[in-house]
């Protein structure tokens, strides 16, 4: 693959004996117990993101995904899938819920999510604990303030589809407008309570750095917290890897230089899973799982067809269970051996000889069930070269965190927004 290219071991997880010995001066964390649910509000949309996973998945065969855009379900009953959520976070024994609405573009459907919030609100005995969140392209928040300020504002995050300035996100992701979602999202900003996130995907030939300045536009005018980019599921492979990886690096580097810049001054950015590698790093945590912890049969995919899914964006084939007409949910006896085979491919991939799979737990299984394991393999070596720039800038963060008298939860307390993303890049 070129002398570019890290091989299994040519990085780990493990920090020089100095830096291991300052580690112990910062406070530990606590992390909460959950259950999270993506309830696919609508696997419509008006946009063309290039890309689309929705296109890849939902649309598998149909090979002009530019035009991609799939019919109603048959059989939807909103009723019964409320029902079922209710079902599992109480069967769960979690004293938190996150209900992730997904997509498509979720705000299509606005009487959907309220009816959801609505319902679940009612739930005596679990509402206390629900928190919620969206992914969304950004342009019907206003239509949300307007329509049901009360769900709008009660948003526990707002994570907005962004890869980058003007230029390269309407190019990026087609009939949007940068423009427009900025508008929007000084509207939104009025009402809600809750935070937000930036989501960038990242596809070759695009700018990682272009990407932080959007976040920064929208960060600066105190409009968003957060930060996050994954790479896309794509077809197919990237044509000049090392190139792509060189270029990337260049990016990564000029941004995590900004972040010790800002940890100096006593700010920590919110960059959630570069937070999130830095705390596995410190602390030797191993995930245990693929990032998204489909495996483990805890966290759960409703997509409107009465099945429960370990992940809306794999097969419908690969559902789990489903949900009777009471809202009982009823699993496969054989789920587990699904989703164990959901994650085959990791032994191909070399994960257990891995250096860095302690924290990438492998790579995405819809890359590799439904992109292709080639692609996969490729954002494989990527994602070791990302894990080797970050852990360069490990010293400097220790020695910064200790001097403005930070600890484990402050990187926490972003990290754990990852769960709710993609986790890794």
């Amino acid at each position: 693959m070129g002398t570019l290219l890290l091989q299994h071991r040519d990085v780990d997880m493990a920090l020089a004996a100095e830096i291991v010995r300052k580690i112990s001066d910062l406070s530990g964390y606590e992390e909460p117990d959950d259950i999270m649910i993506h309830y696919t509000v609508t696997e419509q949309c008006p946009f063309r993101c290039r890309g689309c996973i929705n296109a890849l998945t939902a649309g598998r065969g149909d090979r002009d995904r530019s035009t991609f855009a799939p019919t109603l379900r048959n059989g939807e009953n909103p009723e019964r899938d409320i029902k079922g959520m209710a079902h599992l976070i109480r069967e769960s024994g979690k004293n938190r819920a996150i209900i992730v609405f997904y997509g498509g573009e979720p705000m299509l459907r606005l009487d959907r999510m309220h009816d959801v919030y609505e319902q679940l609100g009612r739930e005596g005995n679990i509402s206390e604990g629900i928190r919620y969140v969206v992914i969304t392209s950004g342009h019907y928040l206003e239509r949300a303030v307007e329509k049901y300020p009360d769900l709008a504002s009660h948003i526990t995050l707002t994570a907005l589809s962004i890869d980058g300035t003007r230029e390269q996100h309407d190019a990026m992701r087609s009939g949007t407008s940068l423009v427009e979602i900025r508008r929007q999202v000084e509207i939104f900003n009025r009402v809600r309570r809750g935070q937000v996130l930036i989501w960038s995907t990242m596809r070759p030939g695009m700018s990682l750095l272009d990407c932080f300045r959007s976040f920064l536009y929208f960060k600066e005018r105190q409009e968003a917290e957060h930060f996050f980019w994954h790479w896309d599921e794509a077809e197919g492979t990237i044509s000049d890897l090392p190139a792509y990886i060189e270029s990337y690096r260049r990016d990564l580097i000029q941004i995590m230089e900004d972040y010790v810049e800002s940890l100096a001054r006593g700010e920590l950015l919110s960059i959630i899973h570069v937070n999130e590698l830095i705390l596995f790093l410190l602390t030797g945590k191993h995930r245990g799982s693929t990032a998204c912890g489909v495996e483990n049969m805890a966290n759960f995919d409703i997509i409107g067809d009465g099945k429960v899914h370990g992940c809306a964006d794999l097969p419908e084939a690969m559902s789990v269970g489903h949900i009777t007409e009471s809202g009982e949910v009823l699993f496969r006896p054989d789920a587990g051996e699904r989703l164990a085979r959901v994650v085959s491919y990791k032994k191909d991939l070399g994960c257990p000889g891995c250096g860095v799979e302690p924290y990438c737990g492998g790579r995405c299984p819809v890359q590799a069930n439904t992109g292709g394991i080639e692609r996969a393999r490729q954002y494989c070596y990527m994602m070791r070269d990302h894990v080797r720039t970050v852990k360069s800038y490990v010293g400097r963060v220790v020695d910064l965190m200790r001097q403005r008298g930070m600890g484990m939860a402050d990187l926490y307390e972003s990290a754990v927004l990852t769960r709710l993303a993609d986790v890794t890049p």
